[in-house]
């Protein structure tokens, strides 16, 4: 029964890896990038800002709207501009 049970743990596993696409935004303002990626529900969600390529400053949200949110208060950021994207 053990080993079933394993097995069916790693199914779980497997299902939540292939099934959560984990998205990314990005915004570019100011001469600035910024890059939003959603880890799982749990965690939450990442923004980074980088300025000319180095990354100067990174949050941990709740989710993408708070990410936004911190963009817009603390870099002026419009919330319309955010992009989803692929790449980095």
């Amino acid at each position: 029964m053990e080993n079933g049970k394993m097995q069916y743990q790693e199914l779980i596993v497997y299902i939540l890896n292939k099934f959560n696409k984990i998205k990314k935004m990005k915004a570019i303002y100011n001469n600035m990038r910024f890059i939003i990626k959603n880890d799982f529900p749990e965690i939450g969600a990442y923004l980074y800002v980088f300025e000319k390529g180095k990354c100067i400053a990174d949050y941990l949200q709740d989710d993408s709207l708070s990410c936004k949110e911190v963009a817009l208060e603390e870099y002026g950021v419009p919330m319309d501009i955010w992009q989803e994207s692929e790449d980095d």
